[in-house]
Parts: structure tokens; C-alpha cells; sequence
């Protein structure tokens, strides 16, 4: 299950261990933010990046699309834990040869993504790269309920027969980077195309889970199965999901078939859509509040603390594998 990505992860997390135990540290390394308490009142912090060639192509994709894409990268790790955005810090590494208007269009998506949501910029910097990169550090503040107790999704909460959700459809993102190279008039009519350049957050419905109870969430930055697997590991149980009940992008089916499009919504990345765990009770309670495109789609199983594994079932109860493997930062 382990990955470099998350081995790495581990080693940092083994260096600052100590700053986990501070009193001013409620959530720390290992979940979509960080949840800190500074004295007068909780606060949310993440950060998260995009480098060309790995998260996109400057001369493919419009700069203005690039920076509304990094701006909801870092808020939907907010929505993630169910909280609101405030504040961004932004910081744009780039060449000489980059023009004025391409990093004007940047901001402007970046701001755009940020004012849809409630968060503002507010700093940031600008250094000289050889490559083009963005990185945004974002704040917010976490869900209170009626009584004022702050409340917020974590991935080691997962416990025997919880249900699992997702928000919306899934593979969306993968068929839209499958028109990467396709000609723009192509591509610009697809709906996976818009899908992948302008995904959108879920934060009300975050909030909603919240005030029904769920406890356990995080959002699919790099796939279903894998980030099912970082909550399996976190919270030690194994999970099965049931391959019909995974909701696939409808264009998906139409452009490649019924087994791709399977495959592809287990494994794309960039999907932002919510995952979320709870008891039946709670899933029911959700259900009932009528939000578009949830569906149930496994069960948390046994505990596991030794090798936590996530299986994908048929119908008939065989084990599924995809053909293709969820992203990986550093996959070989």
C-alpha cells in the first residue's frame, strides 16, 4: 500500500514528531490540514502546489485555468476537514521569459477561485525558476455546530460497518486530461474538459455531513482507491467498495466503455469530490437532506492494524483490479 509519496511523508513526520505534542496543535501531519489553536480561536492551515510538466502544460492550458485549478486544490483540502477559507499566501516561481499578461491571467484565476469561495489573498512572493510553479498556502476556520464545539472530518476515525459516500461522479478529471493534445475546439465541447481545468469545491456539503454527524472524510486528490487507502491506514481497518456502486462520469462510458470508464473513476486524481464515513444512522440522516449525486458505495470492515487494505468487489463478490494504477508523485 505504501508509496514513496508516503514514505517520505512518514520520514518528515518522524523530524518534526515533537511539534505534534505542542498544546497549540489539535489535527496535525497525515490528514488534508493542519488545525491549530492560536490562543484566541481554532484555525485551519494547508498548503498545496502545482509544477509545470507534472500538473500542467503552460502552452496546453490557459494560465488563467491553472491558477482557478491551484486555487481549489487548497480549498477543497479545507472543505476536506468541513471549514470555511479565509486567507492565501501565494508564492509563483518563474523564468525571465514569462510574459506580464500570463501571470496577470494566473492572479486573476487564482483570485477568481479564491472570491467563489470567501478567501482572499493577502501576500505572497516571487522568485526566479527554471520551471513555472505555484504554491498556495491557505487558513481557515473549522465548522462550529449550534453550541459553538468546533467539529471537523478526519481520516482515523473510520470504524466496522461504516457506510461509505462519495459526492458527485468520478473520472471526470482523467477524461479531461485524456484531450490534453486534442485540438481546443475539440476539447473546449467536452464536458470532462471543464471538469479537469475547473473542478469545483464542496464545502456546503462538507458542512452538511458535519451537522449530521459524519466524523470521517477527506476529499480525492489522487484517486479513490489510494485515498481510500489513507484513510484504511489511518484508521486501521480494511474497506470494501462494490464496483457497481461507484458513480462513473457519464461521458466516460460513451467515449471508452463500461470496463475503462470503471477503471478510470477508480483511479482518477484531481477530482475533488468528498469522501465521506459514517454509521448507517448518520448516512441516513444525509440522504435525507436531499444534496445531488451522493451515493453509498462499501463498507469499513474489520480492524487491521497491521496491513489496512481497501478491496473493490463485482457483483458476484470476486475481487476487481483496474488496469491502471491511482496518480503517484514518484510511481516507477
Amino acid at each position: 500500500m505504501a508509496s514513496r509519496e508516503s514514505d517520505i511523508i512518514k520520514n518528515i513526520n518522524e523530524i518534526v514528531k515533537s511539534n505534534r505534542f505542542n498544546e497549540g496543535t489539535v489535527v496535525s501531519i497525515g490528514d488534508d490540514t493542519a488545525l491549530v489553536d492560536t490562543g484566541s480561536k481554532l484555525s485551519l492551515i494547508t498548503t498545496d502546489a502545482m509544477v509545470e510538466g507534472t500538473h500542467f502544460i503552460m502552452d496546453k492550458i490557459p494560465p488563467k485555468d491553472i491558477g482557478w485549478k491551484c486555487a481549489i486544490s487548497n480549498i477543497s483540502d479545507i472543505a476536506a476537514m468541513g471549514g470555511t477559507p479565509q486567507y492565501a499566501v501565494t508564492t509563483i516561481g518563474i523564468s525571465e521569459k514569462t510574459s506580464d499578461e500570463w501571470i496577470q491571467s494566473l492572479y486573476q484565476g487564482i483570485e477568481e477561485g479564491l472570491k467563489t469561495y470567501g478567501a482572499y489573498i493577502v501576500g505572497g512572493d516571487t522568485v526566479k525558476s527554471p520551471i513555472t510553479f505555484i504554491n498556495i498556502t491557505l487558513t481557515g476556520i473549522p465548522y462550529y455546530d449550534e453550541r459553538s464545539n468546533p467539529m471537523w472530518l478526519a481520516r482515523n476515525s473510520a470504524k466496522p460497518g461504516d457506510l461509505i459516500v462519495v459526492t458527485g461522479s468520478l473520472g471526470g478529471s482523467s477524461l479531461g486530461l485524456s484531450l490534453v493534445d486534442d485540438d481546443p475546439s475539440i476539447r473546449n465541447q467536452n464536458p470532462g474538459w471543464n471538469r479537469h481545468i475547473h473542478p469545483e469545491a464542496n464545502i456546503k456539503t462538507a458542512q452538511l455531513a458535519l451537522s449530521c454527524g459524519v466524523r470521517t472524510g477527506m476529499d480525492i486528490s489522487d484517486g479513490l482507491i489510494v485515498d481510500l487507502e489513507k484513510i484504511a491506514l489511518a484508521s486501521e481497518h480494511d474497506i470494501e467498495v462494490k464496483l457497481s456502486d461507484v458513480p462513473i462520469f457519464e461521458e466516460l462510458k460513451e467515449q471508452f466503455g463500461l470496463r475503462t470508464a470503471q477503471d478510470m473513476a477508480l483511479t482518477s486524481g484531481e477530482e475533488y469530490e468528498l469522501i465521506l464515513i459514517a454509521d448507517k444512522q448518520k448516512v441516513d440522516d444525509l440522504l435525507k437532506q436531499k444534496v445531488k449525486g451522493l451515493s453509498v458505495i462499501g463498507q469499513v470492515l474489520k480492524s487491521n492494524p497491521i496491513e489496512p487494505s481497501v478491496t473493490v468487489v463485482t457483483d458476484k463478490g470476486s475481487v476487481y483490479l483496474p488496469s491502471k494504477s491511482s496518480w503517484q508523485h514518484f510511481e516507477e
